[in-house]
């Protein structure tokens, strides 16, 4: 006979394995990120190696070939990025120096016109320019002196996303062997909606980055900010994060032109190209490219 445990127990039950679930994920974090992100790369690798699949390659040739591609995109581009952010870091000390002019020159703006001057806002600003330019040439050598364990996860993501792609049919196999056969049929087509939606929607967010990317870019090159190619990739990386991805960043941007440029004027016209972008993302890009593709108004 099955033991009937109370409400009380029961919920007690619930609540340690939730408790507990979430102290493994964070124990285990640096494992577990490493491993989402190559099951996110294997997903938008995965066209590229069935595609090949379906021209009579071997599975381990296709999904090499793949690797080859998404390894020479993906890690190119962040070479670039960090040979950029090294020139951006050699220039820190004067482009410290015209943040340091650009607030004195505010603040004796503020004085002109009402007659008062603040001493702590004036402590303030250039307390917070100092600390945003230490902290960032600080952060740049931190970045290489701890980098053991991130090389090794670097390295360690091709395995993983060689792994995932080699062996999708086991995983689909393990899942169909969980359920009765009166479900199996249904378990697949789950599964293949599941696959087909997954994979499209990382190719379509990916072409909207690239999309963006190249808008940012060009568009700072046009208003005259330094490092345009630089910040406009960084800009178009934040638009992963939903909603207020392309808000955050375009902070990074604006604050580097109002504070490093000669006039507020730049930092202005930042902020008109953030409404301009923002506008062509939410009307054009992302409905037609990643609502096309996955079919959904």
């Amino acid at each position: 006979m099955e033991t009937q445990y109370p409400k009380s127990i029961r919920f007690s039950f619930v609540l340690i394995f939730i408790i507990l679930t979430f102290l493994i994920v964070i124990t285990a974090k640096q494992f577990l990120y490493p491993l989402a992100f190559g099951f996110l790369l294997a997903y938008l690798l995965y066209p590229i190696v069935n595609f090949l699949e379906k021209k009579d390659f071997p599975r381990i040739i296709s999904i090499l070939i793949g690797l080859f591609i998404g390894i020479a995109v993906i890690y190119g581009a962040g070479y670039f990025v960090v040979r950029k952010f090294g020139t951006l870091v050699e220039d820190l000390p004067s482009l410290k120096q015209q943040a340091m002019m650009n607030i004195n020159s505010f603040l004796q703006g503020i004085e002109s016109t009402f007659g008062i001057r603040d001493n702590k806002l004036e402590i303030f600003l250039k307390e917070s320019v100092n600390g945003m330019f230490a902290s960032g040439s600080e952060g740049f050598k931190h970045m290489f002196v701890n980098t053991t364990g991130t090389v090794i996860k670097i390295l360690l993501l091709p395995v993983y996303v060689f792994l995932f792609l080699y062996y999708r049919t086991k995983f689909a196999y393990f899942i169909l062997k969980m359920v009765s056969g009166q479900k199996r049929l249904v378990t697949i087509n789950i599964l293949r909606d599941i696959s087909t939606v997954a994979t499209r929607y990382m190719g379509g967010i990916f072409i909207v980055a690239s999309c963006l990317g190249a808008m940012n870019s060009i568009g700072f090159s046009i208003i005259g900010l330094k490092y345009p190619i630089f910040l406009g990739i960084v800009a178009a990386i934040f638009s992963f994060i939903p909603y207020f991805g392309t808000l955050i960043g375009y902070t990074i941007p604006f604050l580097f032109a109002l504070l490093t440029l000669s006039s507020p004027f730049y930092a202005i016209e930042v902020v008109v190209q953030y409404f301009i972008v923002h506008l062509i993302e939410n009307n054009l890009l992302t409905p037609n490219i990643v609502g096309d593709k996955l079919q959904i108004n």
